[in-house]
């Protein structure tokens, strides 16, 4: 018997070695696909109890065997199941899991899941920002956000964009959206006091893009009735990252890159031009030019000047942010710098910002934070868009000058001016050297909150926000260069205070009662004011001009010395009201009461209400069957919104100063009646109409949104003139009603997801269709803003769109076989062969005048579309991966006033002309496109020949990226780490012929679209750069 026990326990403890045998310790870490630990994540050998939890670096420790699974689980990631096998060391990376209907979305004052949306809000994360690398976040909504139209008004480093939301909703107000950062509604506009002769530059240039968490725009009265009378053009809602709980979490971003102009004129040579001046002078009977007899020497030599005004650019960023937290508190930190060089000589741009964000639990029931952005910037700028009369930018008088002059003299100094017109335009390169224009802005953005909750469901907050801005205007023109020689010598300076406060009470409520009626509602009231005080001082005669503008005093001659105060006051009481029953019917109510110092006493407040209502088809018990539509919503909203846009004190009657001569040399100054006041003034109120519906399937693989929109205005607020009789100028009212209406869509798509290679794209679209529906007092419409003595150009009429741009039809040229008195012309003007004719309308008089105009074109695009594609190819686990990002962006039908053409093709040789000029009519070339030569042209005639096709479709982002793989970087302690290489703006597909289609002359201004003159070109950029996660 002992010989067998003997035996049995012997093998016992064979078989007993032998299982512990294959059982090891298996140690790894766990992250987020970008390299970021993973806390808490339960991991579990499949079916056992035998488990543990990443400890706070992320990583773990398990007792198991080869062949078993472990599974890893974390709440919002999908659950990984992986077969153990020999290798002891794991890398484990979780992605987030499909949860697009239980997203969060940031509406006005709180957040929705994106499922309980009634409605139109488009959101872009800070995932898809990051893929492209941005200088602003207005620029990166462009083709982002359906419905939503960005224009870069400039080139130049820092300059603003133009941005309409469903379209344009004002004349004279305001049409750009209403930007809240955090809760707090910032000022927008251009951060200029005036003293420079530049572009302004963009406020939202001054926020980092990556401390950005999500921007939501909303776009249907729905979304906007919650900030009432500043709504009518959409609201861009800015929420900044914060930090979480944790280990300290670092990253490190850095790009270089090299700026180039994307397209230059093809222009004459030296010699070419000479040829040009000469016929022209002999076809106008007058003598040639000496500077035009030697074209053998001038065969020899030739300027590029626009070579010689544009340069290579660098680009460069710096920044370093930090995030972590307690169990009781969060942080985030985050510095960054940043360099732009432009692509003229003289023009840059730099910034360096500072974002702390801090949240704090001071018990179960008190929770207090604040967020604080403070950003200085210094830019230096040249003169473009600038044009009136005649040419000033930069661009303008690189292009007229002549080819036969060099940039200096041969003893080093600079050629003064143009030698071929008169008056002369100076020497480009010497004024982008040597004018001096300088911006020094400090901004200061940032709010304190504290949440007490009250009982569950139940919340109170308070917080109090300020926007504070700094502006220094500096500008210098020295006697010695063309551009301070009619004033001798001029220095400006200039500088801008302001800031607003707003102060914020809201009591919230979320609560689900019998487990089907869902309520989420908001109340509050809210104060916010807005002073702002300007100084600006010009003075001229400036001879000794070594200080420039650090001794202003020695000028002899004032030109201007201003000040100013402007000050505006809103009272506010708010309140929404979200009822869902069953997940399947959404009912939202929102009220808004404003109160403004902007308007009359009589109509010192207004009411913005509006509905929602959504049906969730997806979620009735029809639809419980199929398995291929997992979200079907229909969506109806209305509301009315208003505009508040416009200067305080409108509706007060308004002084200007005047002056009064006595004699020939006592002037007596004083004030004059200039606006007559307008008790019952009140803002525009616009209805707007919504329906849509959103639809997933295949669990948010594929997905779209649609919405159909009618926006009516009425109450345009207008300056009308007044009888001259009463003794004043203008004044402000209310008159005039405008529609909008349009559709846009979204779609989402993953075509395909696998293991090892991923590929999502977004494709966006969006059409308006504006009118002027009513403008009684204005019969013959209000004009836009005059160009080179044309002011018919554009003008808003009633019945016809916002942006129309107006002027005469050609008719080709006058050709020798034609009889010339049977021609119509301008009175005044004689006709010859080689003239340009113009179409005499059916019924008007035998000569051209205005009542020959036509319609030819208009300023806002049929249509935008963006399309954005991201290719993602692990190429194994110890490999890394390969991402690919493609971003496609256009518009589709807009004109554009090509103002250019009249100096490029001027044909008369007193400025240099592009190539076009060797197309023109001769006895031997008699083309009908182009007219003679003619060293006396008549005046400038606007008509279909500088109207052009503004349609174009930019590659705005190419981005090849390599993520190093984790178990390579964690050698470095690096959780990730990411090289990339990007070009942007990298080819246009247009016809436009100017620099770039994508062009405002007069920026954000409502009556002047779609001008072109004298633009800063938008360059295109290659880049490196490095992204870190520690």
């Amino acid at each position: 018997m002992r010989p067998l026990k003997l035996c049995c326990l012997l093998l016992y403890l064979c078989l007993w070695s032998n299982l512990y045998a294959q059982h090891k310790d298996y140690s790894g870490i766990v992250t987020e696909d970008d390299g970021t630990p993973l806390i808490g994540v339960s991991v579990l050998v499949k079916n056992t109890t035998n488990g543990t939890v990443t400890d706070i670096d992320g990583r773990f420790t398990l007792h198991a065997s080869p062949g078993d699974y472990l599974v890893f689980s974390y709440v919002g990631y999908e659950t990984i199941e992986v077969q153990l096998t020999d290798n002891a060391t794991l890398s484990i990376i979780m992605n987030g899991e499909s949860i697009y209907l239980n997203e969060m979305v940031v509406v006005g004052y709180g957040q929705m899941r994106k499922s309980d949306l009634t409605a139109a809000i488009a959101s872009v994360k800070s995932d898809d920002l990051i893929k492209t690398s941005i200088t602003s976040i207005d620029q990166g909504l462009q083709g982002r956000a359906a419905g939503v139209v960005v224009t870069n008004t400039s080139g130049q480093p820092g300059a603003g964009t133009s941005i309409r939301i469903r379209g344009t909703s004002s004349v004279m107000g305001t049409n750009e959206p209403l930007y809240v950062i955090d809760g707090i509604p910032v000022i927008n506009g251009g951060a200029s006091s005036g003293a420079m002769n530049t572009p302004p530059l963009n406020p939202m240039a001054l926020m980092n893009p990556n401390d950005v968490e999500s921007i939501e725009v909303l776009k249907d009265a729905s979304a906007t009735a919650i900030y009432g009378a500043r709504g009518a053009n959409g609201v861009i809602l800015v929420t900044t990252k914060r930090g979480s709980k944790g280990k300290v979490r670092t990253t490190a971003n850095a790009y270089y890159g090299i700026q180039s102009i994307a397209k230059k004129m093809d222009m004459l040579n030296a010699e070419q031009l000479a040829i040009l001046g000469n016929e022209a002078t002999d076809n106008a009977n007058i003598d040639r030019k000496l500077v035009f007899a030697d074209l053998n020497n001038l065969r020899k030599r030739s300027t590029d000047w626009q070579n010689e005004i544009f340069r290579l650019a660098p680009i460069q960023n710096y920044e370093l942010a930090f995030s972590g937290g307690s169990d009781k508190s969060a942080y985030f930190l985050s510095t960054n710098f940043f360099s732009q060089d432009g692509i003229i000589l003289g023009s840059d741009y730099k910034k360096g910002s500072l974002r702390f964000n801090l949240d704090q639990e001071l018990s179960e029931r008190i929770k207090i934070g604040n967020t604080m952005n403070v950003t200085y910037s210094q830019a230096n700028g040249v003169v473009t868009n600038y044009e009136s009369a005649i040419a000033s930018s930069i661009t303008s008088w690189a292009l007229e000058m002549n080819p036969g002059l060099p940039v200096r003299n041969p003893d080093g100094t600079y050629v003064y001016e143009n030698n071929i017109s008169n008056p002369a335009v100076g020497n480009p390169v010497e004024d982008a050297n040597t004018y001096e224009q300088l911006n020094k802005t400090l901004r200061m953005t940032g709010n304190m909150y504290a949440d007490l909750f009250i009982v569950k469901g139940l919340n109170f907050r308070t917080s109090i926000g300020l926007d504070y801005y700094n502006v220094k205007d500096l500008s210098f023109a020295p006697i010695h260069i063309k551009r301070g020689e009619a004033s001798e010598g001029i220095a400006t300076v200039g500088q801008a205070d302001g800031y607003t406060w707003v102060w914020e009470n809201t009591l919230s409520y979320n609560n689900t009662f019998a487990e089907k009626h869902s309520v989420n509602a908001v109340a509050g009231i809210t104060a916010q004011q807005y002073e702002g005080t300007p100084v600006l001082v010009s003075r001229s005669g400036i001879e000794d001009g070594r200080l420039g503008y650090h001794s202003i005093e020695e000028g002899t001659k004032i030109q201007l010395a201003n000040t100013g105060y402007s000050s505006w006051q809103m009272l506010s009481y708010l309140a929404r009201v979200n009822y869902g029953y069953d997940s399947r019917y959404l009912l939202t109510l929102t009220g808004r009461i404003d109160g403004s110092s902007k308007f009359g006493t009589n109509n010192k407040y207004g009411f913005f209400p509006s509905s929602a209502f959504a049906w969730r088809i997806s979620e009735e018990a029809f639809m419980k069957e199929q398995t291929t539509i997992d979200n079907l919503k229909l969506r109806v909203s209305y509301g009315l919104v208003g505009n508040e846009g416009i200067s305080p004190y409108s509706s007060m009657g308004l002084l200007q100063g005047t002056e009064a001569y006595i004699g020939t040399s006592q002037i007596i100054k004083g004030q004059a009646p200039y606006t007559l006041g307008n008790q019952d003034l009140k803002w525009e109120t616009t209805a707007q109409f919504n329906v849509g519906f959103d639809m997933g399937i295949y669990n948010g693989r594929y997905s779209l949104s649609a919405d159909y929109y009618i926006k009516k205005t009425r109450d345009l607020l207008l300056t009308v003139p007044t009888e001259s009789h009463i003794g004043y100028d203008v004044a402000m009212q209310n008159v005039g009603n405008l529609e909008n209406e349009g559709f846009d869509f979204t779609f989402n798509a993953t075509p395909v997801d696998n293991s090892k290679f991923k590929w999502e794209s977004n494709l966006t679209f969006g059409l308006n269709r504006n009118k002027i529906t009513n403008l009684p007092g204005n019969e013959n419409g209000i004009s836009g803003i005059s160009i080179m003595g044309i002011n018919y150009w554009t003008r808003i009429m009633e019945g016809k769109p916002i942006g129309t741009i107006y002027g005469y039809k050609t008719d080709g040229i006058a050709q020798l076989d034609e009889d010339l008195s049977q021609i119509i012309h301008f009175p005044g003007r004689t006709i010859t062969y080689g003239d340009r004719k113009y179409v005499n309308r059916e019924g008007t008089s035998d000569v051209l005048n205005e009542d020959d105009l036509f319609e030819l074109g208009n300023a806002n695009p049929d249509f935008t579309y963006g399309w954005n594609n991201t290719f993602s190819l692990k190429l194994g686990e110890n490999k890394g991966a390969v991402n690919l990002n493609l971003y496609l962006q256009g518009v589709q039908g807009n004109s554009i006033a090509n103002f250019n053409l009249f100096s490029l093709e001027s044909f008369d040789g007193q400025k240099n002309n592009s190539i076009a000029a060797l197309k023109r009519w001769t006895t031997d070339n008699p083309t009908n496109d182009y007219p003679r030569a003619n060293a006396s042209p008549m005046s400038n005639v606007f008509s279909d020949h500088q109207v052009e096709d503004g349609s174009y479709l930019r590659i705005k982002d190419v981005t090849l990226s390599y993520d190093f793989p984790v178990n390579l970087t964690r050698k470095f302690n690096c959780n990730a780490l990411q090289v990339y290489i990007s070009a942007k703006n990298a080819h246009t597909f247009t016809k436009y012929s100017g620099y770039d289609p994508e062009v405002s002359r007069f920026g954000q201004n409502n009556l002047s679209m779609g001008a072109d003159y004298g633009s800063y070109p938008v360059p295109k950029l290659y880049m490196l750069g490095l992204k870190m996660n520690f």
